[in-house]
C-alpha cells in the first residue's frame, strides 16, 4: 500500500512583511529551492505563501515568479491559499475572510494562471466557522495541525470536516515528521514508521519546513538525496493530486482550537483573554471592521479603508503575545485601524462625540471620546485611558496595555507606583454620562491599608478639541485620619524616528529641565508641567496638574521600533473624617508643525 506524503515550505505568513528580511530569504533559500526543484522534476513540492511576501518578489524578482508559473503549469508545485495578509481568520468577520482570501486568490491567478484550491496558511489555528467561508471561495481542503484533532480521529487519513451542509476536506500536517539532524535514509525509516500499519487505504501526511530550515537540506544536498531514496512505498506528491485520486475519506468534526507556540488555551478566545494586548488590538480592529462596513458614503474612500483594515488583521499582530517583535505588529495593527477610520469619517463625514458602548466584550461599556485630532477609550476598571489614538500621529500611543491616569494610594513616604493596586484594578461604577457635554463621571469606594479605611474616589473626565481633563475627588468615609500618598500614573508607547529620541521636559520650582528617557527621574515636590514629545515630532503631551505636585519617570519596556515611558504625579495627603480633597491633571495633545509653531 503506497502512502501519499506531500512535502511544501512553511512560510511565516503572519510575519513575513520586512522587505529587508523577504529579500534575504530569497537569495539564501527560495532562489537554490526553485532551482533545485526545477532540475528535479520528480520531486513534488506545495507552496504557502503571503499576498505581501508574493506581490514583493513579483515586483523584484519577476525571474522568480515565471519560474513558479512553469513549475505549477507542469504540475509539479502547487500554491496554497489563505487570506492575503495571513490573518488569523477565525477571528475575522465573514466579509472580511473572504475578501482576503479573494484577494490573494486574484493575485495568484494574475501571477502563475492558476487559482489556488486549498488554504495552506496558518494551519495552527482553525473554527468550524471557517468552513463556509472556504466553500465561497471555492477552497477544496485546508491543511490542519494533528494536534488540533480529537484523539479519536486517524491521524494519517483525509477527514472530511461538515457545517451548516458544507463540506471542506482536512488534510493533516505532523509537525513532528520535519527532518532532525539525520540522513535521508534515517528520514525514511522513520517516515514509514510513522504511517499506520494497518493498511489503511488513502493515508497521507503533509509536513511544511520553514525556510530557516530548508536551507541546510539545499545545501547538503539533503533533498536530493531524498528524492533518490525514497521507496515504491511512499508517492511524493502534491495535495489536489492525492485528494483526485483519493477514494476514502473519513466524515468527522475538529472543534475551534489553537495549536501555537507558547499557547495553552484552547482557541483563541481563551487565548485572547490570557493576553490582554491581544484582546485590545483585537477588539479596535472589530470596532473599525464594523465601521467599514456600514459606511455609505465615498465608495473609493471606503474601498481605501476596507484595505488598510484588511493590512491591520495582519496575523503577527495576534499571535506571539509578550515578543518584542509582537508589539511592532500591534502597532502596524493600531496605524492601519487609524487610517482606515480616518477614511471612513471623510467618505462618510464626521463630527465629535462621546460614545458608551461594550468595546471589549466584557460585559461592560467602555467610554469613547471622538475628536477631530484623537480618539480617547476609558474603560471602567481603573477609570483609565486604555487606547489614545492620534490621527496625526497615526498612532495609539497606549499600546502594549498601557493606561493613562492608573490611581494608587500608597503609605506616606513610598515612591514606587508599580503593580496593581486597589484602585487600579477596581471596577468604577458609573455616576453619569452626559454625551453633549463629554462628560464621564466615574466613582468607585474602596477599602485602603492594614486598617482598611473607607474613602471614595472620583473620577470625572471632560474632553475639549486638544485633549482631556481628569478631576480628582477623594473623600475619607472612615472614622479615623487618613494620611497617604495619592498618586496618578500614565504611561505612553512612543514611535522611535529615524536618528532621533524622544524628548521628556519637566517644569520643576520654576525652572524648566531636560529629562533623560533612558533614566529614572524623581522630584519630590514642585512639578507643574511634564511635557513628552516622540522622536517623530509627530505629538507632544503635556500633563499639567492644577497644583504643584510630585513626579517620577522611568523607561518602560517595548519592542524594537518603540519607546515606552511611565510618569507618576504624587502629593501627600491628610484627611480628617468625612473631609475630601481635589486635585486635577489636564492633558493636551499638540501637533508639532514645521517652523516650530503647534497645533
Amino acid at each position: 500500500m503506497r502512502h501519499a506524503f506531500c512535502f511544501g515550505v512553511a512560510t511565516d505568513a503572519a510575519s513575513a512583511t520586512d522587505p529587508v528580511s523577504l529579500e534575504t530569504v530569497y537569495k539564501t533559500v527560495y532562489k537554490k529551492l526553485l532551482t533545485f526543484l526545477y532540475k528535479h522534476p520528480h520531486c513534488f513540492f506545495s507552496w504557502a505563501f503571503g499576498g505581501v511576501e508574493l506581490e514583493l518578489y513579483a515586483k523584484s524578482h519577476p525571474e522568480f515568479i515565471k519560474l513558479l508559473s512553469e513549475l505549477v503549469d507542469r504540475g509539479q508545485l502547487e500554491l496554497l491559499g489563505g487570506g492575503y495578509y495571513a490573518p488569523v481568520l477565525p477571528l475575522l468577520l465573514p466579509v472580511d475572510r473572504a475578501g482576503q482570501i479573494e484577494l490573494l486568490t486574484t493575485l495568484q491567478r494574475k501571477l502563475v494562471g492558476r487559482r489556488p484550491r486549498g488554504v495552506g496558511l496558518s494551519p495552527n489555528i482553525w473554527d468550524p466557522l471557517l468552513i463556509d467561508s472556504y466553500k465561497s471561495c471555492v477552497m477544496d481542503f485546508a491543511q490542519l495541525d494533528v494536534s488540533l484533532f480529537p484523539v479519536q480521529l486517524p491521524r494519517f487519513s483525509p477527514l472530511i470536516l461538515e457545517h451548516a451542509g458544507k463540506t471542506v476536506t482536512a488534510l493533516p500536517v505532523h509537525p513532528e515528521l520535519a527532518p532532525r539532524s539525520e540522513s535521508p535514509e534515517s528520514y525514511i525509516v522513520r517516515l514509514i514508521q510513522a504511517y499506520p500499519q494497518d493498511n489503511s487505504p488513502d493515508m497521507v501526511a503533509v509536513c511544511a519546513v520553514p525556510p530557516c530550515d530548508m536551507l541546510p537540506l539545499l545545501e547538503t544536498n539533503w533533498l536530493e538525496r531524498f528524492c533518490a531514496a525514497l521507496p515504491e512505498e511512499i508517492a511524493l506528491t502534491v495535495p489536489s493530486r492525492f485528494l483526485k485520486e483519493a477514494e476514502l475519506f473519513v466524515p468527522a468534526y475538529i472543534p475551534s482550537g489553537i495549536s501555537y507556540a507558547g499557547a495553552n488555551q484552547r482557541n483563541m478566545q481563551d487565548y485572547m483573554q490570557a493576553h490582554p494586548c491581544v484582546q485590545n488590538v483585537y477588539s479596535r480592529m472589530m470596532h473599525v471592521s464594523c465601521t467599514v462596513n456600514q459606511c455609505r458614503g465615498d465608495k473609493a474612500r471606503k474601498k481605501a479603508a476596507r484595505e488598510k483594515l484588511w493590512e491591520a488583521q495582519t496575523g503577527g499582530a495576534y499571535l506571539a503575545a509578550g515578543a518584542g517583535t509582537n508589539s511592532d505588529f500591534q502597532a502596524d495593527a493600531y496605524r492601519n485601524c487609524i487610517q482606515a477610520e480616518k477614511l471612513v469619517r471623510e467618505a462618510s463625514g464626521f463630527s465629535a462625540s462621546a460614545l458608551a458602548f461594550d468595546f471589549d466584550s466584557d460585559g461592560h461599556a467602555e467610554y469613547a471620546y471622538q475628536l477631530d485630532a484623537f480618539n480617547a477609550f476609558i474603560t471602567k476598571k481603573g477609570g483609565a485611558v486604555f487606547e489614545l489614538d492620534v490621527f496625526k500621529a497615526l498612532f495609539n500611543y497606549c499600546g502594549d496595555s498601557l493606561r493613562l491616569f492608573v490611581d494608587c494610594l500608597q503609605p506616606v513616604g513610598t515612591r514606587t507606583f508599580d503593580g496593581e493596586t486597589v484602585l487600579s484594578r477596581s471596577l468604577f461604577t458609573e455616576a453619569s454620562f452626559k454625551r453633549v457635554k463629554k462628560e464621564i463621571r466615574l466613582q468607585k469606594t474602596a477599602l485602603y491599608g492594614t486598617d482598611r479605611q473607607c474613602v471614595l474616589l472620583k473620577k470625572n473626565f471632560s474632553a475639549f478639541e486638544t485633549g482631556v481633563q481628569v478631576q480628582y475627588i477623594l473623600k475619607n468615609l472612615s472614622p479615623a485620619p487618613l494620611c497617604a500618598v495619592f498618586a496618578s500614573s500614565s504611561s505612553l508607547l512612543l514611535p522611535l524616528g529615524k536618528g532621533k529620541q524622544c524628548k521628556t521636559e519637566a517644569v520643576v520650582e520654576q525652572q524648566k529641565l531636560s529629562l533623560n528617557t533612558a533614566k529614572l527621574f524623581n522630584a519630590e515636590s514642585g512639578v507643574a508641567t511634564v511635557r513628552i514629545t516622540d522622536a517623530a515630532d509627530s505629538a507632544s503631551f503635556v500633563f499639567v496638574p492644577n497644583e504643584e505636585a510630585g513626579f517620577a519617570f522611568k523607561p518602560l519596556p517595548a519592542g524594537q521600533h518603540t519607546y515606552a515611558v511611565g510618569g507618576t504625579f504624587f502629593w501627600e495627603i491628610a484627611l480628617e473624617p468625612d473631609r475630601e480633597m481635589e486635585k486635577t491633571i489636564t492633558l493636551t495633545i499638540l501637533s508639532p508643525r514645521k517652523g516650530g509653531k503647534e497645533t
